[in-house]
């Protein structure tokens, strides 16, 4: 996150639709069409598997074991960590995914390209590593490559040690036959290259101006930085639909350009670089987000430096970020941070593995309520549609393997704090369960067989079994 620098994107018109009309039940939300069309519902586990948290134990922050305790309390299924050449504490690694099954993403050890092929090396042998990710935000942490800095400095840097060293590690993947299978995701921070080294592509087009030449591939998988917590005021107070804004290709809310995604693979930083990357208007992929590969490495909110928020609304907006990411397209989202520490307190999920804070407790409530550890079915469908649905509700289908059907609904009046009453019709009676991810992993309602469920949304996830 970059709260020094405010990146201005051009507004974008989304319509919201009101309260008053009827909108299908499914992934997505706000569809409009008739009570009649079926919506596919989508796996549990794979929403599960989207799941991920980052640690320190590369630092030395964090222990192994207090990871692992908090894994499985929480039940992500992914962790993100730093880059070393030190094999015993990527065998740590390895020990936390034997023991949990949780998949790791390391970042690269630092600009040693032999040093990161042989940590990945030994993930992938131990069936932990999740993909190859490139450099971590090198505008605040500058790297260096074959003797050369990459870094910002006040946008009087160069970011080409950068993209030589992403060029290489992707060949590196791609010709290494233990990591030819794994995907490379992109560096973060893209859209503040001082010059134009075309990064702001995954491969670069033909005719790109760049030091670099056209058709470098430098990763598979965008790669950004969308804390919900953005810049200016959207980093100090809460608006409505604040988790969609972040997610959202659509620009919009009463802070344009507070989130960091944009403008880093497919721009809009606002005025005359409407079309170009956010520190420099660069020209980007005008095809926009939505036709890009793309995972979330870090986002959360710090409640230290936001009185107003407290933990227990932090909980309920990060539960949501982690759902509207999934229906937005983005198939990871990593939530900075595991553990309360030093500088970093008031990110935390937990303070310690037996002390969650609210937002670890919503979690763990959140993977207990779906957890379902099989893919291995095709999904089914349903006729169901909302009636109520106001313009802060969002919906999506999933099923599990059982045969259950789990609709999330949640709401995002975050400002407004204005509770909505909506009516869920189902295509035929089904014995339902209620659930709230802010009050435990049980039901806090169960109702005979139904037709009909009434829910109320404000600010946080509902479950619905049936």
């Amino acid at each position: 996150m970059k709260p020094w620098l405010t990146k201005l994107v051009s507004p974008v018109t989304v319509v919201l639709l009101t309260a008053a009309i009827l909108v299908l039940c499914g992934f997505g939300g706000f569809a409009l069409g008739s009570a009649t069309s079926a919506t596919q519902a989508i796996r549990a586990s794979d929403f599960l598997d989207s799941l991920g948290v980052c640690t320190h134990i590369i630092q030395g922050i964090d222990s192994p074991t207090s990871v692992e305790a908090g894994i499985r309390y929480l039940g992500v299924r992914n962790l993100r960590d730093d880059g070393t050449t030190n094999r015993r504490l990527v065998s740590a690694l390895c020990s936390i995914h034997s023991a949990t099954g949780v998949m790791v993403d390391e970042l690269p050890a630092g600009g040693d390209l032999g040093g990161t092929q042989a940590q990945w090396e030994q993930l992938a042998a131990c069936g932990a590593l999740l993909a190859a990710e490139g450099p971590n935000e090198p505008n605040n942490f500058p790297l260096f490559y074959n003797g050369s800095q990459c870094s910002f400095n006040n946008g009087n840097g160069t970011f080409l040690p950068c993209a030589q060293f992403q060029a290489a590690l992707y060949s590196m993947v791609r010709h290494d036959p233990k990591l030819a299978r794994i995907p490379v995701w992109g560096m973060t921070e893209v859209g503040a290259e001082p010059d134009n080294v075309g990064l702001q592509w995954l491969k670069i087009p033909s005719g790109s101006n760049s030091s670099m030449p056209d058709g470098t591939q430098y990763a598979d998988v965008a790669n950004a930085h969308n804390y919900v917590q953005g810049n200016g005021s959207s980093g100090q107070t809460l608006e409505d639909n604040q988790a969609f804004w972040a997610e959202s290709v659509d620009r919009g809310g009463s802070c344009v350009g507070c989130f960091d995604a944009h403008g880093e693979y497919w721009g809009g930083a606002g005025g005359s670089r409407s079309q170009g990357t956010w520190a420099k208007g660069y020209p980007i992929n005008v095809l926009g987000q939505n036709q890009i590969p793309k995972v979330t490495t870090e986002t959360g909110w710090n409640i230290t430096k936001t009185p107003s928020v407290s933990d227990d609304m932090r909980g309920r907006l990060l539960t949501d970020v982690y759902f509207q990411a999934y229906r937005q397209g983005w198939s990871k989202t990593f939530i900075y941070l595991m553990f309360n520490n030093g500088g970093d307190r008031g990110f935390g999920m937990m303070d310690t593995p037996g002390r969650p804070t609210m937002l670890g407790q919503y979690i763990h409530n959140l993977t207990s309520i779906l957890a379902d550890n099989s893919s291995a079915f095709s999904p089914g469908s349903v006729n169901c549609s909302f009636s109520g649905m106001p313009s802060t509700g969002y919906t999506m289908l999933m099923q599990k393997s059982n045969g259950k059907y789990e609709l999330a609904v949640w709401g995002e009046a975050f400002a407004s704090r204005t509770p909505s009453t909506i009516t869920i019709n189902l295509d035929a009676t089904y014995p339902v369960k209620v659930y709230d991810v802010t009050e435990g992993p049980t039901p806090v309602r169960q109702l005979g067989r139904v037709s009909s469920v009434q829910v109320t949304l404000t600010d946080h996830v509902i479950i619905v079994e049936f």
